[in-house]
This record gives C-alpha cells, sequence and structure tokens, in this order.
C-alpha cells in the first residue's frame, strides 16, 4: 500500500511540475530547437522529457499494483509488460538525468554528435539488458 501512495504522489508531484514548465516556457516566450541535437542541448527540453518518463514510469508501477491485487493465471503477461516498462521508464530517467547535469554544466555545448552517440551506447545496451 505504501508503494501504491508513493506512485501516486510521485505522478502528481511530476505532473504539477509538467504544467508548471509548460507555463513558465510560454511566460518566458522561448521556442523549442528544431533539431534533435539543439533539443538533446536544452535544459528545459530534457527536464520535460524527464518529468514524463517520471510520470509513466509512476503510472506503469500503479497500474501493475492495481493489477497485481486482481491478478489471476492470465493476466501474467499484462503484469510482466507492466514492469518492462516500469523498468524501461527507470532507464530511460538514469539516462535523462545524467544528460540533464552535462546541459546544466554546460559540458554538453561543446560535445559533438560523435560524443552523443558513444553517450548514448551504454544506455541502448542497458534497454536491451532489460528487454532480455
Amino acid at each position: 500500500m505504501n508503494e501504491l501512495i508513493l506512485e501516486i504522489s510521485a505522478f502528481c508531484i511530476a505532473l504539477f511540475c509538467l504544467i508548471d514548465c509548460f507555463r513558465s516556457r510560454r511566460n518566458l516566450y522561448l521556442p523549442m530547437p528544431k533539431r534533435w541535437g539543439g533539443k538533446l542541448r536544452d535544459q528545459h527540453f530534457i527536464y520535460l522529457v524527464m518529468l514524463t518518463a517520471l510520470m509513466g514510469s509512476a503510472l506503469f508501477s500503479v497500474a501493475e499494483v492495481a493489477v497485481e491485487r486482481y491478478a489471476s493465471f492470465t493476466s501474467v503477461p499484462l503484469l510482466y509488460a507492466l514492469n518492462e516498462c516500469y523498468f524501461l521508464a527507470h532507464t530511460v530517467l538514469t539516462f535523462l538525468f545524467t544528460l540533464y547535469i552535462l546541459d546544466m554544466t554546460g559540458a554538453s555545448k561543446e560535445k559533438n554528435r560523435r560524443f552523443m552517440l558513444v553517450f548514448l551506447f551504454p544506455f541502448f545496451v542497458s534497454e536491451l539488458l532489460v528487454l532480455t
């Protein structure tokens, strides 16, 4: 029960932070970068994606607990799929947090596309490990 309350509160906090980010971005009149390279170097975009991944993680966890409570033998594949989505969202969060720190410190401004590919490689390997 405590895990359910924790995940619901994490979802609500992330939702309100997401709404506040959209409102503050609109008040600043800052356009989003067009290219993906620019978006990966934009602190605001990375923060929005982090909040979205956090909301997804919390939502999948709540759904998993709810399905588990009323589970039967036929709902095992659904539980497995919800658990996989939960772990994928957590893996995405670790990558996004690291990228956000690089953006906040300004270290990603001098990095090129090759660095980003090398930076993404452990993320893709960890995603494959989670899926297997």
